[in-house]
């Protein structure tokens, strides 16, 4: 309503003075503001044309096109941007090399893999269970698989499908598979890199936890690494990381959710067993989990499993990249208290920032890519 009311204004002004007001051809409208520059129709954001809206100086969520597209449109150090204003096209529907496609409530298209042929797809949309069983949820997460063998008898989770888009043909093509703290950093490592990758994000997911636990890797792995179509994704560079849901965030098993610590390092082994195995032409970077920093304990657990990953990458010849001592460094030692750019809870785990510069942004622009460039 202020953005229409701000449109409006500029017009009446406009038609007062004799001067041209600025056309709103792509229909754009300002849903949040999330910059510390002020946001202002016609002078740091309007349309470029019909299709295309534009930002100078200013960050925030936006309204745009025929078909009001939800926009997160983005300048970095007061640079104009063009952000499209047509609606991206739906991921295309998993095709499962082994198993049942089932329902996945947090995968990008909304689908994906279960590893048992057959398979009973179970009611909350996180897990599955073998050929003549019967699924028996208990909250979000867990099942219980009635008829199934003993062995089988706990629901596996469904497994979301790697990134969507195609590997590029004229840049070199990268891959973060992670949390969703790197579901976070990853638009910011894509921007910060267009000039020469492609950089996209495994799982195929928006707003969870992504590669989840380490037993959720061990499991989906094969997955992580294809397309929703099926097809192997061949990046160049992969940038891995498992931690955060292994005991930082509390300490319980729920599949497809979180795992314990004393297990981590036997799981994340077998990941980057398999991941070598199944990718030998990627150059591989491990990422150190970044702090708990409102929870000084969680974050003794990080430090704790960092090392533990530290001495894994080591014996394999994997470089690592330490985000936990890069934000501590920049922010101070974790506390319930903690504060970063003037911003509360900043990376407790998550910090979208205030700006270019900071949060997201920040460790994208100072950590994440320089690294991923010297391996290019």
């Amino acid at each position: 309503m202020t953005s229409l009311l701000a449109v409006l204004m500029l017009g009446l002004l406009a038609t007062v003075r004799g001067i041209a007001a600025p056309t709103n051809a792509c229909n754009v409208k300002l849903v949040k503001q999330t910059s510390q520059a002020s946001c202002n129709f016609g002078d740091s954001f309007g349309c470029s044309d019909a299709k295309t809206m534009f930002v100078k100086d200013c960050t925030g969520s936006f309204t745009c096109g025929a078909a009001d597209t939800a926009v997160t449109c983005t300048s970095i150090r007061k640079a104009e941007a063009n952000c499209s204003c047509l609606r991206p096209p739906p991921a295309p529907p998993p095709v499962c090399h082994v198993g049942t496609v089932c329902a996945a409530a947090y995968s990008g298209n909304g689908e994906g893999c279960c590893p048992y042929d057959n398979a009973v797809c179970c009611p909350n949309k996180q897990t599955c269970c073998p050929a003549g069983s019967t699924c028996k949820d208990s909250g979000t997460y867990g099942t219980t698989c009635v008829g199934a063998p003993a062995n089988e008898s706990v629901g596996l989770s469904v497994c979301k499908p790697g990134a969507a888009g195609a590997m590029s043909t004229t840049k070199k093509n990268v891959l973060i598979i992670g949390d969703s703290v790197s579901i976070g950093y990853t638009p910011d490592v894509a921007r910060h890199m267009a000039d020469v990758a492609l950089v996209q994000h495994s799982p195929l997911d928006t707003r969870d936890g992504g590669a989840e636990e380490t037993a959720y890797g061990v499991q989906c792995l094969d997955y992580l690494l294809r397309s929703p179509a099926g097809v192997l994704l061949r990046p160049d560079v992969i940038m891995f990381n498992w931690g955060l849901h292994d005991g930082p965030l509390g300490n319980s098993t729920v599949p497809g959710q979180a795992g314990l610590p004393d297990v981590y390092a036997a799981q994340l082994e077998v990941i980057t067993q398999k991941l070598a195995a199944a990718e030998p032409q990627a150059k591989l970077l491990f990422a150190l989990t970044s702090p708990s920093m409102c929870n000084p304990k969680g974050d003794g657990c990080v430090v704790n499993l960092n090392n533990q990953a530290k001495a894994i990458m080591q014996r394999h010849g994997i470089p690592t990249i330490n985000l936990h001592d890069a934000i501590v460094k920049q922010c101070g030692p974790p506390s319930p208290k903690s504060a970063c750019w003037g911003h509360r809870g900043c990376f407790c785990p998550h910090c979208p920032g205030g700006g270019p510069g900071q949060g997201y942004d920040w460790l994208a622009n100072t950590t994440i890519v320089p690294a991923l460039r010297a391996l290019l």
